[in-house]
């Protein structure tokens, strides 16, 4: 991994340990939070062994949000982690909305 991929890494791994995913989804949405250009790591045992990235774009006045790079380590795999990574990023932009999700 280059020097680009690591800083992303340590960025969204702090994230996930900043409490903003319980404080944002708390209100029902992420619009307008800075993890929206982010995403979501899964770690076991201080290790991240998954991750998710969610990225918005506002087309004609609707937010779309694309779900992209959902990827597990190979030594973790069928242990149900990509479905909480998904399950987590759709729980966290709100049940309420008309947004849609790609």
């Amino acid at each position: 991994m280059d020097a680009d991929g690591k800083k992303y890494i340590t960025f969204i791994k702090n994230v996930s340990q900043s409490g903003l995913v319980k404080r944002s989804s708390a209100s029902g949405s992420l619009r307008g939070s800075p993890l929206l250009k982010d995403g979501f790591v899964f770690q076991q045992d201080g290790r991240i062994v998954g991750n998710l990235t969610l990225t918005p774009l506002r087309k004609r006045g609707e937010w779309i949000y694309f779900l992209s790079n959902v990827a597990v380590h190979p030594d973790f795999r069928s242990l149900g982690i990509a479905k909480h990574l998904i399950a987590t990023a759709l729980g966290c932009l709100g049940k309420n909305e008309s947004d849609t999700v790609w």
